[in-house]
């Protein structure tokens, strides 16, 4: 979790491209499939929430940020609430992995 926060602040220049992207969203299935199958031990039930949440927030901020762009830009206040949301998920993101790691 530790390393996905810093990815989040400080993204890495390999995770910039979508090849990347996909296949560490692929691995991260193929584990949240092998937890599944193994569920039954609290250790694999606890290894299958973690893939699930990095999973959810591999993807969440793809699809606000791809919400956020097709909103046109003619109005002042609408500029500056598009130009804000970048911001804002990428922090909301930050806060919700310190909260997943306290």
């Amino acid at each position: 979790l530790a390393s996905v926060a810093y990815c989040q602040v400080k993204p890495p220049t390999f995770y910039k491209s979508w090849q990347s992207k996909i296949v560490s969203g692929s691995l991260l299935a193929v584990a949240a499939g092998y937890f599944y199958l193994g569920s039954e031990a609290p250790f694999h039930a606890l290894g299958l929430c973690v893939c699930l949440l990095l999973l959810f927030f591999m993807i969440t901020p793809v699809v606000l940020r791809a919400a956020f762009k097709g909103i046109p830009t003619q109005h002042p206040l609408v500029k500056w609430m598009k130009a804000d949301s970048g911001e804002q998920i990428r922090v909301l993101a930050i806060s919700v992995y310190a909260v997943l790691l306290a």
